[in-house]
């Protein structure tokens, strides 16, 4: 039986990792892909924004294949993560037209558009992906 996991103790780690500048493109977004999920079990939409940030500055040349779609994958992940955050604090209802949900849509179909990326990405997330249209 593995030992029980301490997620406030993991977060910390991840998000202290966030800032290494020895890490691979990759390990980074290997990192932010888990600290995402941990924001966002903890209710955290300020950790979400700054996963966000610390993202978009992975440079994708350095990427291996199906990475350029794993990253605007967990982008797009992230800002879905924010939208439904933000929605449940303001106790509004959905709005599908705010900034957090037009951002994941841009990222989930650019994570589709490079075919040769998007196979690399496991078939649960080609399945969230893919389900939003994408113009040709």
């Amino acid at each position: 039986m593995d030992a029980e996991i301490n997620l406030e103790e993991h977060y910390a780690l991840l998000r202290a990792k966030l800032g290494d500048a020895g890490l691979t493109a990759e390990e980074q977004l290997a990192v932010a892909g888990e600290f995402i999920d941990i924001a966002f079990d903890l209710k955290r939409p300020v950790d979400l924004r700054q996963a966000i940030k610390f993202m978009r500055n992975i440079r994708r040349p350095d990427l291996p294949p199906g990475g350029n779609a794993f990253l605007d994958y967990c982008i797009g992940g992230a800002f879905a993560n924010l939208g439904i955050l933000e929605h449940y604090a303001e106790e509004v209802p959905l709005q599908w037209n705010s900034d957090s949900w037009e951002q994941r849509l841009k990222h989930l179909r650019c994570a589709v558009r490079n075919e040769d990326d998007f196979v690399a990405l496991a078939p649960r997330q080609q399945c969230a992906s893919s389900t939003i249209s994408v113009p040709r």
